[in-house]
């Protein structure tokens, strides 16, 4: 699946930015696909300047006591749902939830969240919760990679 946004975004960005697994380098999602879905669950939550965007929600949430994840919100993405929906202990309320993998390698990328009452026009009807450790911007993979220079 190839997911593509062009034109300005709401954060006046001309070019939004690939999100990519970090396992694989495959697409998740873009940036202009970034939302800002609040959690009242979350510990903490900040903004950052992340994936050529201003002002990305980050919030940390936790699993138990011992895993927290600082995640950001999109709209959209590659990743694929793993398990079976859960109610219990969703961070977002109105929203069922499961696990979020790499279709290409298989690694864990976060959630998806999925409304219990689509339709809604306050909240959108899917929601992707990807963990930033699990993720990476091109233009960051491109900064790390260093071509020869020809002579």
């Amino acid at each position: 699946m190839s997911l593509e946004a062009g034109g300005k975004n709401s954060t006046g960005w001309q070019n939004p930015e690939n999100i990519l697994c970090r396992g694989c380098g495959s697409q998740t999602s873009s940036s202009n696909f970034i939302i800002s879905k609040l959690s009242p669950s979350s510990h903490y939550a900040f903004h950052d300047t992340l994936f050529n965007r201003e002002m990305v929600l980050v919030q940390v949430v936790s699993h138990n006591i011992i895993f927290q994840f600082p995640v950001i919100t999109t709209t959209q993405s590659t990743c694929q749902g793993y398990g079976e929906w859960q109610v219990d202990n969703s961070w977002f309320p109105g929203y069922r939830w499961k696990l979020c993998i790499c279709p290409d390698c298989g690694e864990f990328e976060g959630w998806i969240l999925e409304s219990i009452n689509p339709g809604s026009p306050e909240s959108p009807d899917e929601v992707f919760c990807l963990v930033l450790t699990s993720v990476i911007g091109e233009s960051f993979i491109d900064s790390l990679v260093k071509f020869p220079v020809d002579f």
